[in-house]
């Protein structure tokens, strides 16, 4: 095989490395026909055959990282996300329960405003015991 297909075959497998692509998906896997098709070559022609053998193994090398990498990265970003929708569940929560207890004030307060009037009160159901978290911003 020639150099010049060998090079740009080692050019395309770098700049998959660096999540930078010229001709295919950015965040595509790195294997032997995404590297060829970066390298602008047909689907399937990186061969285990004399000439491929350094590329074959930095391609294999670089899908061990890129799975570690990934896999890792992903793993983050899972519990980056899921800590950002338990933060964003408690700040809904204490909204719900701060509005809970203002329509019970209301409630009260109407009530109130019955019995002077002499008016019959419904009683009221039981009211829960809430705690709201003091470091939410509003």
């Amino acid at each position: 095989m020639g150099s010049k297909a060998l090079s740009e075959y080692f050019g395309a497998l770098q700049r998959l490395k660096q999540g930078e692509p010229e001709r295919i998906k950015k965040g595509s896997l790195i294997n032997k026909d995404n590297v060829a098709r970066e390298a602008g070559r047909a689907r399937g022609s990186i061969r285990n055959r004399p000439g491929f053998e350094s590329l074959l193994e930095a391609i294999e090398n670089a899908q061990k990282q890129s799975s570690r990498r990934r896999s890792s990265l992903t793993e983050k970003e899972r519990i980056e996300s899921l800590n950002k929708k338990i933060q964003s569940l408690k700040n809904e929560n204490n909204r719900v329960k701060a509005r809970y207890m203002s329509l019970l004030y209301l409630n009260f307060e109407m009530a109130k405003k019955l019995r002077n009037a002499g008016i019959d009160v419904p009683q009221l159901g039981p009211v829960m015991d809430l705690k709201i978290e003091d470091e939410v911003k509003f």
